[in-house]
């Protein structure tokens, strides 16, 4: 405990996701604040039904890992932010969210860094065995693991429905994450602020 507590700093920022989780979490709680989460989902998810919310989180979280676990972290408090702002319990969100994430880890409909892991240990096995090399592909273990991000979200999506959120029952008391405003309709405000985040977030990509 007292080696803990003395090297708490350099233990947690040596820690290698948790590098990017301090300018994560403040990035999130801004956009939370200045409603930006919930203009999002107005326009996009706002008025469908809970199956459909729990999927795209699911699918969203399996294929986080691209970010390695830095994208797992971020992407339970970005779904409990989500979820609280639809009036679910925000403990749904972050257990589907970690659950799908660590579960599903390297299940992607994305090529990622452990397809091309996987190409060079296959590569080397096969060579060593005396087998033709010009048969393994960088593209040979994602077949099964775009595979496996469509099925798993699909289970979790049931698994949620049936089991967890009926287990969780609902939130008792959200106004401390809720706005005011709770409609479906976005306001004109809100829609130019959206129209200025995207604007925003296009320019900051073509340069980046």
């Amino acid at each position: 405990i007292t080696y803990v507590t003395q090297n708490m700093y350099s233990i947690y920022y040596n820690f290698s996701p948790m590098m990017m989780m301090g300018l994560l979490m403040l990035s999130i709680g801004l956009a939370e604040d200045v409603g930006l989460f919930g203009s999002v989902i107005k326009k996009t998810i706002g008025g469908a039904k809970p199956a459909v919310v729990f999927a795209v989180v699911s699918f969203i979280a399996i294929n986080a890992n691209t970010a390695s676990n830095a994208g797992i972290l971020g992407c339970t408090a970005v779904a409990a932010s989500v979820f609280a702002a639809m009036g679910y319990n925000p403990w749904l969100g972050i257990l589907l969210a970690y659950a799908a994430g660590n579960a599903g880890m390297s299940a992607n409909v994305f090529v990622g860094n452990l397809d091309v892991l996987l190409s060079g240990i296959n590569e080397s096995v096969c060579a060593s065995l005396g087998i033709d090399i010009s048969t393994v592909h960088v593209l040979q273990n994602w077949y099964f693991m775009a595979c496996c991000a469509i099925v798993l979200t699909l289970v979790y999506t049931f698994v949620t429905v049936k089991f967890v959120r009926p287990y969780l029952g609902e939130a008792k008391d959200l106004s401390l994450v809720q706005g005011a405003d709770a409609g479906h309709e976005l306001t004109a405000i809100e829609r130019k602020g959206l129209r200025n985040a995207g604007i925003a977030a296009i320019v900051y990509i073509a340069i980046w």
